[in-house]
């Protein structure tokens, strides 16, 4: 039986890498993503063609998408976020509340997991932003 993984954040430029890699090596493969920034393009639907790899068209800040997942996967990835400097200038308090909701319902999608062995968090890109400008 092969290995199950479910990735949040599985339409962007790292999920999709790592899902590559890991549909790859044998795994069947979840990704999960609501397409706020995400793209529908030539990377994603050959990464879909993999049998064992499939699209979860959903929110992460959707209480009911913690329902819906799967309970047998093996690990978790975490890379869902909303990103972009203009939204965290735009909006602070809005994405940062909806970035640890979306981390707290990974959290509640791991909790509910029989055979969970690992749970990895990606932090987005955001927080090194601007730092080499304010290095000295």
């Amino acid at each position: 039986m092969s290995r199950r993984a479910l990735i949040t954040g599985g339409a962007g430029f790292i999920a999709g890498h790592l899902a590559r890699a890991l549909a790859d090596g044998g795994w069947a493969v979840d990704l999960l993503d609501n397409f706020a920034r995400g793209r529908d393009d030539l990377d994603l639907n050959a990464l879909l063609s993999f049998p064992a790899t499939r699209l979860v068209r959903a929110s992460m800040t959707d209480e009911q998408t913690i329902e819906q997942c799967d309970t047998g996967y093996d690990v978790i990835f975490h890379f869902a976020a909303i990103i972009g400097v203009r939204h965290v200038l735009n909006r602070p308090f809005a994405v940062l509340r909806d970035n640890v909701e979306m981390t707290v319902n990974a959290i509640e999608i791991a909790r509910r997991q029989t055979g969970l062995s690992r749970f990895v968090f990606a932090s987005t890109s955001e927080v090194t932003a601007g730092a080499l400008a304010h290095m000295n």
